[in-house]
């Protein structure tokens, strides 16, 4: 889960390794991997194909987005780009 996303022309992830992040439900972490699309993460995360279609919320990052794995207590969790936010100290 080490991959950091390469070749997405000259978008450039919001949020980087280590950084620490808050997502959708308030719950703190850190950027652990990062990810160029949902693409990148059906090949190196152990997520199921309809995962996406499945999210309830639905996530309001597209699938064309950066999507992070995020270490938060309790193991990782996916999250995209849209539906994180920076943790202030």
């Amino acid at each position: 889960m080490d991959e950091v996303a390469r070749d997405v022309g000259n978008r450039v992830p919001k949020f980087r390794l280590g950084q620490p992040v808050v997502d959708y439900f308030g719950r703190r972490g850190v950027v652990h991997t990062v990810y160029a699309n949902f693409a990148s993460v059906l090949n190196s995360f152990t997520v199921p194909e309809n995962w996406y279609e499945m999210q309830r919320p639905p996530p309001k990052t597209s699938k064309k987005g950066f999507w992070y794995a995020v270490v938060l207590d309790r193991g990782d969790v996916l999250v995209g780009e849209d539906d994180l936010k920076e943790s202030l100290p």
